[in-house]
């Protein structure tokens, strides 16, 4: 077999196993010519192949390894235009979903948005304040009367009225200057609806008395109601 001196006439280890040392001014950087490269020594051990190392291996340079994503400036313009697009799309879409003219235009002929109507408050009406129902309930006309003893004169009308908010119960009372009271009340005493009026009858039922005069006390029933209504009467036969 060859021995290590015969390999380092072909570019092997030279003296006692040593590489041989590059030239005089030459660099050994990983780029070199002469590099040592990795060397198996089955190769001179009588293997299967006695053929020297390959030309020396390649190694990258200083520049030769990249890391990183690199985006140009031209990249960087068209994403920030995509950005820009997308904004104005969506404040587009927002106008046209706040009008619903522009909404039918956007989904085609004869297409319709419907908008839910919000409840609109009613508001409710202020109570009328009630009427001051008058002090006197009860009013009576005319409030004098005259009376006769003969044909129609013997018997005149009067009329009580409710001016009241309810119903009003009343009672007469007659007042005379003789012992016996010479005419009559015909009815007494009832009960008037609001804004109702009722008719009295009042008579000379006694004609064969001189003269008589007096009043009629028309008394209104219940708190409140007002005071009594006064008709004053005269009766007398003298034709």
């Amino acid at each position: 077999g060859s021995s290590l001196s015969s390999y380092a006439g072909t570019g092997g280890f030279g003296q006692a196993g040593k590489p041989p040392a590059p030239p005089v001014g030459e660099p050994m950087g990983p780029s070199s010519p002469n590099a040592v490269t990795v060397w198996d020594p089955r190769f001179d051990a009588g293997g299967p192949s006695r053929a020297a190392p390959s030309a020396a291996r390649a190694w990258p340079g200083p520049g030769g390894r990249k890391s990183g994503i690199t985006i140009s400036p031209l990249m960087m313009a068209a994403i920030g235009l995509g950005l820009v697009a997308l904004l104005a799309m969506a404040a587009t879409v927002g106008g046209l979903i706040g009008s619903n003219n522009s909404l039918g235009a956007l989904l085609g002929p004869g297409a319709t948005a419907s908008a839910t109507a919000l409840p609109t408050m009613t508001p409710s009406p202020s109570p009328s304040p009630s009427p001051t129902p008058p002090a006197n309930w009860l009013s009576v006309q005319p409030t004098t009367i005259s009376l006769g003893c003969k044909g129609a004169k013997t018997s005149q009308n009067v009329y009580l009225t409710n001016q009241g908010p309810d119903k009003l119960e009343w009672q007469e009372h007659t007042q005379s200057n003789s012992i016996l009271t010479g005419v009559t009340v015909s009815p007494d005493s009832g009960t008037i609806d609001p804004g109702h009026t009722q008719k009295i009858e009042v008579q000379n039922s006694k004609t064969w008395l001189p003269g008589n005069s007096g009043e009629l006390d028309f008394e209104p029933l219940g708190d409140n109601t007002g005071d009594t209504m006064v008709v004053t009467y005269s009766a007398h036969c003298g034709g």
